[in-house]
Formats: structure tokens, C-alpha cells, sequence
């Protein structure tokens, strides 16, 4: 199969997202390992990590996919596409839960 892309093209755009987006990256990965610590030690519920979860899909698939590797790959729109879907999907199965603060305390 032939890519519609080089080897230096793909790692050119892997270089303009980390030089464009790392302190949002750098960020989004500290606050989700920060709850990831807080989860494992009984302090965060597992509703939050599958919202940052959400964000990050979310995240890719408008900054990685949309903005930069459809420059090189015009398959990159359905890729964003399925990353926006899969966002929203964990958003959208988190809002379905309605679970309350008291509900929440009892089944964490």
C-alpha cells in the first residue's frame, strides 16, 4: 500500500503539532495524570477520567488530525471525524449516566 505521504513529511508534521501545541499537550497530560494518582488513591471518580478521556479525543481529532495531518493526508478528515464521534460519544454517555453528587459519594 502507498502512503499519500513520505516518511519526512509525516515527521515534519509530528514536529509543527509538538512545536505549536506541546504546552497544551504537556498540560492535558499532567491534569490527567494528576487524576489518574488521585483515582488509584480513592480520591477522584472514574466519571472524571473518562471526561478527560473525552477531551483528549476530542483534542486530536480537532488539533492533530483536522489541523495538521490533513496538510499531508486528505484521509485525515475521517480520522478527525471518528476522534470528534468517540469524544463525544464519552461525552454524551457520561450526560446519560445523571448521576448525582450522593450517587456518586455511594458507588465511588
Amino acid at each position: 500500500m502507498r502512503l499519500p505521504f513520505t516518511q519526512q513529511e509525516f515527521l515534519d508534521v509530528f514536529g509543527a503539532y509538538n512545536s505549536t501545541a506541546w504546552p497544551v499537550v504537556i498540560a492535558l497530560w499532567v491534569v490527567t495524570f494528576a487524576f489518574g494518582v488521585r483515582f488509584v488513591r480513592g480520591q477522584a471518580r472514574s466519571v472524571t477520567l473518562s471526561a478527560l478521556a473525552a477531551v483528549h479525543w476530542t483534542w486530536s481529532g480537532l488539533m492533530y488530525h483536522a489541523v495538521f495531518f490533513t496538510d499531508i493526508n486528505p484521509a485525515a478528515w475521517l480520522f478527525a471525524g471518528l476522534f470528534l464521534l468517540e469524544g463525544q460519544y464519552v461525552d454524551d454517555l457520561l450526560m446519560s449516566l445523571d448521576l448525582s453528587d450522593a450517587q456518586l459519594a455511594t458507588t465511588s
